[in-house]
């Protein structure tokens, strides 16, 4: 399987972002069609534009010609794709690049002494703390942790100037398995203890290695997996789409494909048969046979349907199998983000364009989405959805992945004293951490597919209509508490 989409990382969990990060950001930004597939010599001729364009923009020319030396040898050789740059010349893109710098990054003087690309497309980047006569006053920060190459998360605090020259920093881009969720305030790490797919990865390995093969199966699984391959969504499909809801249509098509042969196993039956009790009981779909649409129950079949200690879900067992088989590292960052999406409670904030302005109701956090469903409200409207980060550096765009939920009758304040109601009262960390467990898991594994059933009032074909809130039975249509008003 291959990725239509770009390199990319990111932010950890505390302060700036890793160097191998923002670098990605810049290397992402030289290419005129950040999610067109480049090969590994492309892609290490961006990293060098990128890494003297950084340079260049704090100061650093020595550095910076280094980079453009090493860009020279590469072009000399003809592995320099320069009619999919945007510049023809390395002057030219490295000017565009540190303007996009300056914009992007403007505070960050960190200097890179390094970069070199894995050949797992690992990006490992060695870099200098910013001495204060080249960053300026505001900007002389020591960093903290310096093998982690993060900046602390509070205020900066000038200092003296340091004795002995800095030290380089290693960063390299996290995995697949630890990106945090696009619309968390804060990174997660998925679960590290995933008794699942470790289980099944053991089969597997076993397997590969038993003298005794069935051709027959082997045969028909081929069958089967090339029969699935044939139903992920075509590149002529992918481009009558938005740029941004692309890499995650393909990305869902993809873990639909790893779903199917995944289930089958004898050690996935415990998540096989929630999905399958699930699509008993709700049978999903959209109204108006069940107003849970199969973007939204599909999400949460795969990406929030959970069992065990490891909180595992098909996307996660998905990513562990499909890392240890080489599926590409772009492809599983994507997934990744998925993953790690949840649903969320936004209030409209008025249009831009051909996008929505969202700000969640507990975390504060404003985007700004395109819908793919068609539908763009109005302002002061309250959504139920499931927004998407971006999935490049390059994009700005979220996205409301699922067809928005209309919540009706309650208002803003009635939802906040709902949440009032339901997670601790603790500290705004905490609170916004036990937040975004209630929206992705809730209280159980049926309370969000029960809300959206009970709570549902009338469709249009863009956009669902429900009423009511989950812990008050009394305002919901279809709960049990109104259907004995009727006995």
């Amino acid at each position: 399987m291959v990725s239509p989409f770009s390199p990319d990382d990111t932010s950890p969990a505390s302060g700036g972002k890793k160097v191998s990060t923002v670098i990605l950001d810049l290397a992402a930004y030289a290419f005129k069609n950040p999610l067109a597939l480049f090969s590994r010599d492309a892609r290490a001729a961006s990293l060098m534009l990128a890494g003297a364009a950084w340079n260049s923009a704090v100061g650093d020319q020595v550095s910076c010609e280094q980079f453009r030396r090493q860009l020279a040898e590469a072009d000399a050789k003809g592995s320099v794709p320069w009619t999919k740059l945007r510049a023809n010349s390395a002057a030219e893109l490295i000017a565009l690049l540190v303007e996009f710098k300056k914009e992007r990054h403007p505070d960050d003087y960190r200097r890179i002494v390094s970069l070199d690309l894995k050949p797992d497309g690992v990006v490992r980047a060695i870099w200098q703390e910013p001495e204060p006569a080249s960053a300026g006053a505001a900007a002389a920060t020591p960093i903290s942790g310096k093998q982690s190459g993060v900046r602390p998360t509070g205020p900066r605090v000038p200092t003296a100037v340091p004795t002995s020259p800095p030290l380089p920093v290693v960063a390299e881009v996290t995995t697949p398995q630890t990106v945090s969720a696009g619309n968390a305030t804060s990174a997660r790490k998925v679960p590290r203890r995933q008794p699942i797919a470790d289980k099944l990865l053991r089969a597997m390995k076993r397997y590969s290695r038993d003298k005794v093969v069935d051709l027959a199966a082997v045969i028909s699984g081929g069958r089967n997996a090339e029969d699935l391959q044939r139903t992920i969504v075509s590149q002529e499909a992918l481009a009558r789409l938005h740029s941004a809801h692309a890499p995650y249509v393909y990305a869902q098509n993809v873990v639909s494909v790893l779903s199917e042969q995944l289930t089958g196993l004898k050690e996935m039956n415990s998540l096989a048969r929630l999905i399958e009790e699930a699509e008993e009981e709700c049978m999903p779909g959209g109204p108006p046979m069940s107003p849970l649409t199969s973007s939204y129950f599909t999400c949460w079949a795969f990406f929030d349907a959970c069992v065990g200690i490891g909180k595992e879900t098909i996307g996660s067992v998905g990513i562990a199998v499909a890392s240890a088989f080489g599926m590409h590292s772009e492809l599983l960052r994507v997934i990744g983000l998925m993953q790690q999406s949840r649903m969320g409670i936004y209030v409209h904030q008025g249009l831009d364009k051909d996008a929505v302005l969202l700000r969640e109701l507990v975390t504060g956090r404003s985007v700004r989405a395109i819908s793919p469903a068609g539908y763009m409200g109005q302002k002061g409207e309250l959504w139920y959805v499931r927004v998407l980060p971006p999935p490049s550096p390059a994009m700005r765009e979220h996205v409301a992945f699922t067809t928005p939920y209309l919540l009706l009758k309650a208002n803003e304040y009635e939802w906040q004293s709902y949440f009032r109601r339901t997670l601790p009262d603790a500290s705004q960390e905490a609170r916004i951490e036990a937040y975004e467990r209630h929206m992705k898991y809730g209280p159980s594994r049926k309370y969000w597919n029960e809300f959206v059933t009970e709570a549902y009032v009338n469709f249009r074909s863009d956009v669902i209509y429900l009423t009511g809130l989950p812990d008050i039975p009394e305002s919901l249509p279809h709960s049990s508490a109104n259907r004995d008003l009727w006995r």
